[in-house]
């Protein structure tokens, strides 16, 4: 029983090791293992790790969902203001409240040590009707897992490659990836040029998913206590560390408006609320809601290359008018 034992452990160290061997030399074949919960927010990790190897640290951090991630252009800021050398754009998809939160606070700003963050939000950011939170998806990839497990976890990753794919692994057909190479990647960027959106999705507005508007995105929309608690607590922790702080809310397309529960008067609501509460943290609130032609958006609320100019321009001027 004992040899038995030993051999059967024998067998499995052995087969681990040639495992973490193969995967050394060959594992890029089988594409970039997801650590983050979007290929997206890894991205914009792996960019950050290079501006802070680089030595750049950001006067403006634009920060919220994938409205902001394809709406503002960080160079046109950096063009029109002159006390902005460097900004960054570090929208990323669901980024609501409470996934911005500790995307915000624990990496971000960690990384690129802001001067100022501009905040761009829209009542999905807070619906707490929503039935996946994104901060459940945020919470069980690996960057995000809370607790010892999590953290035990992200130690595996850095030291083992067998861990690192381990997801890809289970898949049946990764041996013909490890033939046929998987792997793709970004043409290296310039350090000037990182966390700027270069590719807008390729989304339409139709009558289906503005179905899914009504009855998924803003199915029983509510501000939720906990997006609303995320939203306060991130805005404080930022001023404790004396970073100024903007908000912005972004443009939505008509749709979008009558989508929501009592249509014009139930997001106006919304509005009201977000004024409200901006005011009382003292910080400045810019509102763009309906300042973008209804044919600039690419679907209910992402608009397209000229949509994202125009709405940077108007917010240049607007942050110009601060003093920025």
């Amino acid at each position: 029983m004992r040899v038995r034992v030993l051999l059967t452990v024998s067998i499995t160290v052995a087969l681990l090791g040639v495992a973490e061997v193969t995967l050394h030399l060959s594992g890029e074949r089988l594409g970039q293992p997801q650590f983050w919960y979007a290929p997206d927010a890894q991205q914009l990790i792996e960019d950050m790790v290079r501006l802070e190897t680089a030595g750049i640290v950001s006067d403006v951090v634009f920060a919220g969902s994938s409205m902001v991630q394809f709406g503002i252009r960080s160079s046109i800021v950096e063009d029109r203001l002159g006390s902005v050398e460097a900004a960054h754009n570090a929208g990323i998809p669901k980024g609501y409240t409470t996934v911005t939160r500790r995307w915000l606070l624990e990496e971000v700003v960690p990384r690129l040590q802001p001067d100022r963050v501009v905040w761009g939000l829209s009542s999905l950011d807070f619906n707490g009707g929503r039935p996946t939170p994104a901060i459940i998806e945020y919470e069980a990839a690996r960057a995000g897992a809370l607790g010892f497990f999590g953290w035990v976890d992200r130690g595996l990753w850095s030291v083992s490659m067998v861990a690192r794919y381990r997801d890809i692994l289970r898949e049946p057909g990764f041996l013909f990836d490890l033939l046929d190479d998987q792997s793709t990647s970004r043409p290296e960027l310039d350090v000037d040029d990182l966390m700027e959106p270069v590719d807008w999705p390729a989304v339409a507005q139709t009558p289906r998913t503005f179905a899914d508007l009504r009855s998924s995105l803003l199915a029983d929309f509510h501000v939720g206590d906990r997006h609303a608690a995320d939203f306060r607590a991130t805005i404080e922790a930022l001023l404790a560390d004396g970073i100024e702080v903007v908000v912005a809310l972004l443009p939505v397309s008509a749709p979008y408006v009558e989508a929501h529960p009592d249509g014009v008067g139930g997001y106006r609501l919304f509005t009201d609320w977000l004024r409200d509460e901006v005011a009382s943290l003292g910080i400045p609130l810019f509102d763009y809601s309906r300042a973008i032609p209804e044919e600039e958006f690419l679907d209910y609320n992402h608009v397209g290359p000229d949509g994202a100019a125009l709405l940077t321009e108007m917010l240049a001027s607007d942050l110009e008018s601060l003093g920025w």
